[in-house]
């Protein structure tokens, strides 16, 4: 939590990472209303499935 006895910019960057966690968990919330039980979606006529809420282990072309 952002203090007087922190310096300016301690407490902006406080400050960021609050906002950034309060962003994330509204957009998860909001994005949840958007997921599926598993279930295959038709987008565009085209049958399209998912595997579930399970962690995607991807990484970017780059790191390879």
């Amino acid at each position: 939590m952002p203090t007087l006895e922190k310096s300016f910019l301690e407490q902006e960057e406080e400050i960021a990472e609050l906002a950034a966690t309060f962003g994330r968990m509204v957009t998860e919330q909001l994005l949840e209303k958007f997921d599926t039980q598993g279930e295959p979606l038709l987008v565009q006529g085209q049958r399209t499935t998912s595997k579930g809420k399970q962690k995607k282990n991807t990484l970017p072309h780059t790191a390879q």
